[in-house]
């Protein structure tokens, strides 16, 4: 298993240094191919400072400095960069202090004792005292800090999309003084890309991109720098369809002189599919005809069905694309209830016959496959798990109110690439025809 190289951090004058001192941090490794690199560095675990230069200097050191410190590389507007480093841990001592006891006011005469200390301890230094004054004032330094701010990271479009799409990341804070800023995105908890820029785009997205995703701001050569801001997920699914027929009822035997609504549905929210159909008569039309019915937007509504509307229906885009054929069949007396869209192995099939005017709960019927008896007396057919075994042509039939048409029941494997049409048994020459001109190039397997 290929590792990426990591780092080797050295301190030099020394790893313990007094306050005051100059101290420098440097990061060393070896490098090939890429010239332009970004150092960046971690104290005590979170983000530091990110810099052009190997080194970090602290002139002067103070206690605030004293910390674990490690650095990765990283290309600069690009993805390859290092491990962080082994942790290297620099400690600063204060200053000799001078102590007084007693602590009190003192006059002439009293005794006094004057310690001097380092961190706390004397042990194995020699100190030289000199007394300059005839008072001693002691100077007490104070600092406060506030919480450094947090960015938000939002997703345009949307935190799920598919495969292909063009999806941005975008990294915004509050900034006031600093105008030169790096931003720095972490990808589920590790190091992913630093740049100038304040948007990461992908373009397009793979599953590869689908992750959890924060990113801080930094002052490019300088120390201040954000908080990490709260992750965002961005979920990556496979490619989409580019358009869906919905048919509401959603079956593809319809009764006559009811309301039929077909709409195609965009998953780019598109406005430029219209309706299409190839009727029984051999007519080539769109909803826009007036013996056909009305549309609004990419949706057509037929408010009263007749047997001439019998056909096949599709959506075309406004350049000539043509997805999702669906066979519509339209008579009266006894229909099969039947799904409109593809079913695959393991899901649950469910038929029912339904009687023009009214189909009571109790009624029953018998129903057939391939023209043989497979179920008889039932209100409806429940098939659990669906395999390629069940394929085939379906109907129902009442002994009193007839019989329905056809349909074909097709089960696919693929749940990715489904492709299931229900097809009534008389219009099969018709779906062949349509199959030839301009179904195959619908799905490229």
């Amino acid at each position: 298993v290929f590792k990426t190289p990591k780092p080797k951090v050295t301190i030099k004058p020394d790893e313990h240094v007094f306050r005051g001192e100059t101290v420098t941090l440097r990061c060393d490794i070896y490098s090939e191919g890429v010239t332009s690199w970004e150092y960046i560095w971690n104290k005590d675990g979170s983000f530091y400072r990110v810099s052009e230069l190997q080194e970090l200097p602290f002139s002067p050191v103070t206690e605030f400095d004293a910390a674990k410190y490690c650095c990765y590389r990283a290309e600069r507007g690009g993805s390859r960069s290092s491990r962080c480093s082994d942790e290297v841990t620099l400690t600063v001592s204060g200053e000799a202090v001078l102590s007084v006891s007693p602590q009190k006011w003192l006059t002439e005469g009293d005794s006094v004792t004057l310690i001097c200390q380092v961190n706390g301890s004397s042990t194995g230094w020699t100190f030289n005292m000199f007394l300059t004054f005839s008072h001693i004032i002691f100077i007490v330094n104070c600092c406060c800090s506030t919480e450094t701010p947090k960015p938000k990271v939002t997703i345009k479009p949307d935190e799920h999309v598919f495969r292909g799409e063009t999806v941005t990341l975008r990294c915004d804070i509050y900034s006031e003084g600093v105008t030169s800023w790096e931003y720095i995105w972490n990808k589920d908890g590790s190091f992913y890309r630093v740049s100038e820029l304040q948007e990461l785009p992908f373009s397009p997205v793979t599953e590869f991109d689908a992750a959890k995703y924060c990113c801080y701001r930094a002052e490019r050569g300088g120390s201040r720098s954000s908080r990490c801001s709260d992750e965002v997920t961005l979920t990556v699914s496979g490619v989409s369809p580019p358009v869906s027929l919905i048919v509401s009822p959603s079956r593809t035997q319809h009764f006559t002189f009811v309301s039929l609504s077909l709409s195609c549905e965009d998953q780019s929210n598109s406005t430029g599919w219209r309706m299409r159909r190839y009727t029984d008569d051999g007519r080539l039309k769109s909803c826009s005809s007036p013996q056909w019915g009305s549309q609004t937007g990419s949706t057509c509504t037929i408010r009263y069905t007749i047997p001439e509307d019998t056909g096949v229906y599709w959506c075309e885009s406004e350049s000539g694309e043509k997805h999702h054929p669906v066979n519509i069949t339209v008579h009266s007396g006894v229909i099969l209830e039947s799904p409109v869209h593809p079913v695959t192995e393991r899901e649950t099939l469910t038929l029912r016959c339904l009687y023009h005017h009214s189909t009571p709960p109790n009624l029953r019927a018998d129903f057939y496959k391939d023209g043989s008896l497979i179920q008889s007396q039932t209100t409806e057919m429940i098939i659990p798990a669906v395999s390629k075994s069940h394929e085939g042509f379906y109907s129902c039939k009442h002994t009193e109110r007839g019989e329905s048409r056809k349909s074909w029941i097709s089960v696919t494997v693929s749940a990715g690439q489904v492709l299931l049409q229900i097809i009534d048994y008389y219009k099969l020459a018709i779906y062949v025809c349509l199959k030839v001109t301009f179904y195959a190039p619908f799905y490229k397997m």
